[in-house]
């Protein structure tokens, strides 16, 4: 029959665990003495297990398998591509501090391309987290790398790294070198808007509104075709509601619906109309807003803030069977949240003020 890496390769990962499971399962019997006189499988097996259960995003069983190889072998072939696994699976499951952890351990004298990879993981989460000098530093440490999408992101993201960190004569020596090697490519667009949306974003870290207007629409009428296109015209939704210009911002969120349908930043834009309505003490249309933000954000972290201010926004409003459904939801849904128990007793509290004493106590008591 097919070996296990065909089956997996070919992407019969059903089949290939009942082949691994037959295998492991005599080693994992629960008679120590008995397991003693067994042969014990190769080490290969437990990674075969792990990546067979990656691909069918088990990943409780891919963890496990994948760190039982780790544990049980010092360096091979495999080790680079389990440890990305595991950082892989991180990222998912938006674990950023675990990602980073397996991301770093991945060797750069194993293999190259699964070091690759996790160094444009890695530096695309320092980004993400602000950590804009470790950025850059991953990024440079890639080298020349195989593919030349894969060398297009490495230049773009140390450019948009050195824009943050106010580096602005390296930026445009670096962005000229770029257009002048990558000039002519298709995919160039994208990382030239990515560049006048970064400087953006910079002007309004650093207050400056206008500035970071024009930026914006710098990359609507430079780039318009780019995937940054929706991205400049929410930011300057943005902006232009922290400059109290309600009117303009209503505007441009009800131009970007009309001009972007299908875009990922519509949970934003609905959390941007809540902050608005909040903010003119209009709660049935803030609340109405919100509610529209967790049924159609498509992004985990959108996903997860608007759950969250929508349990705040029933607590406030004193709608405390909302806050209570919403707040089992959200503990279901991130069970691991660092402001979980908090949210448990809050629970507590909501069941109280719904005069639910008795079953509130029993909860209570309970955690």
């Amino acid at each position: 029959g097919k070996t296990i890496e065909n089956l997996i390769a070919s992407g019969e990962y059903a089949a290939a665990t009942r082949k691994i499971s037959r295998k492991l399962d005599t080693a994992r019997i629960a008679d120590p003495v008995a397991a003693s006189y067994l042969a014990q499988p190769e080490p290969s097996w437990y990674f075969y297990a792990g990546k067979a259960a990656y691909r069918q995003q088990n990943f409780a069983d891919a963890r496990s398998n994948l760190l039982e190889y780790l544990n049980r072998v010092q360096t091979t072939s495999y080790q680079n591509e389990s440890l990305y696994l595991l950082g892989a699976m991180a990222i998912e499951e938006q674990d950023v501090e675990s990602a980073l952890l397996h991301l770093e351990l991945v060797d750069k004298n194993g293999d190259q391309s699964y070091y690759q990879l996790a160094g444009l993981e890695a530096g695309q989460l320092l980004y993400d987290l602000r950590r804009f000098e470790e950025s850059l530093t991953r990024y440079k440490g890639l080298g020349n790398l195989p593919a030349v999408q894969q060398q297009m992101l490495a230049n773009s993201m140390q450019i948009r790294n050195l824009i943050q960190l106010g580096r602005d004569k390296e930026a445009k020596s670096q962005t000229d070198a770029f257009k002048k090697t990558f000039g002519k490519n298709k995919e160039a667009n994208d990382h030239l808007a990515s560049f006048e949306y970064e400087r953006g974003k910079k002007a309004f870290t650093n207050k400056s509104y206008d500035p970071a207007l024009r930026y914006q629409k710098n990359v609507l009428k430079k780039h318009k075709n780019s995937s940054y296109a929706d991205d400049a015209k929410y930011f300057i939704a943005r902006i232009q509601t922290t400059m109290n210009r309600t009117k303009d911002a209503l505007k441009t969120l009800d131009e970007f619906q009309k001009q972007y349908p299908g875009s990922d930043l519509l949970g934003n834009v609905y959390l941007t109309r809540a902050e608005i309505h909040f903010r003119d003490e209009q709660e049935d249309l803030g609340l109405a807003a919100v509610k529209k933000a967790t049924e159609i954000a498509t992004t985990p972290s959108v996903k997860r803030s608007s759950l969250a201010l929508l349990i705040n926004t029933y607590q406030n409003m004193g709608l405390w069977d909302g806050a209570l459904q919403k707040t089992r939801e959200y503990i279901s849904l991130y069970p691991n949240a660092s402001a979980i128990m908090s949210k448990k007793i809050s629970i507590g509290i909501f069941l109280s003020r719904a005069n639910r004493y008795t079953e509130a106590l029993d909860y209570l008591q309970k955690i």
